[in-house]
């Protein structure tokens, strides 16, 4: 599943991520505030975000609604990842950090260990697919 956090750019999830390979990226999705996802998301599928980074957080970009580490563990298990997730959890958020998701897999636990990676100098909003070289792997 591919989610979209940056609200300034709906008319990517239609334009862009549609034509993504479901086998590989699942469907795509516009984050909407309140909106569950885990009905959405299998068990061992892999969630793609696709986000803007602001200083440490990411989200929408300037002057709306971001995610720190924290925050974004929070959402993840209480309205996107379904009992016993098992997939891999990838985040394109260009201009962000490895301390992003080295703070976001501390806030989920070792059980997320080896799930977590992170690409922060994207072209646009493309995602690239799982086992490219550029993905970078959280680490406690």
């Amino acid at each position: 599943m591919i989610l979209n956090l940056n609200t300034e750019t709906v008319g990517v999830v239609d334009k862009v991520y549609r034509n993504y390979h479901r086998g590989i990226y699942g469907l795509p999705f516009h984050y909407k505030e309140h909106d569950s996802y885990a009905g959405n998301l299998a068990q061992g599928e892999n969630l793609f975000i696709s986000a803007q980074s602001v200083g440490s957080t990411i989200g929408f970009g300037h002057g709306n609604q971001n995610f720190s580490p924290e925050e974004l563990a929070l959402w993840l298990t209480d309205c996107v990842l379904p009992w016993n997730y098992g997939g891999h959890i990838f985040i394109s958020a260009n201009g962000s950090s490895r301390c992003y998701i080295n703070q976001l897999l501390l806030e989920l636990g070792n059980d997320f260990s080896n799930r977590i990676f992170g690409m922060f100098c994207s072209q646009g909003h493309h995602i690239e697919p799982p086992g490219y070289k550029g993905w970078i792997t959280a680490l406690i």
